[in-house]
């Protein structure tokens, strides 16, 4: 099955949207704990899927968020499965 790497950044937005709503966080609180200043906007980017991270980022934000890298792109079933 070929991947469509807009989806899975997409996908990948929703994962972390999820994982910060699940530990009582706000976008400008994630944006807080990442260690590059980025900014509110830039968390909200990041989970609308219309910014892509490199892999350095998603290990900063699964420190952020306290999960392993695994759990960040482990994508719950599609509701349209």
């Amino acid at each position: 099955m070929p991947y469509d790497p807009d989806r899975v950044v997409k996908q990948l937005g929703r994962r972390i949207a999820q994982l910060r709503r699940e530990r009582g966080m706000s976008q400008a609180d994630l944006a807080l704990r990442l260690k590059f200043t980025p900014t509110p906007q830039w968390v909200s980017q990041l989970e609308r899927g219309t910014r892509s991270p490199t892999l350095d980022t998603l290990c900063k934000v699964a420190d952020a968020l306290e999960v392993t890298l695994a759990d960040l792109v482990t994508f719950p079933p599609s509701r349209a499965s």
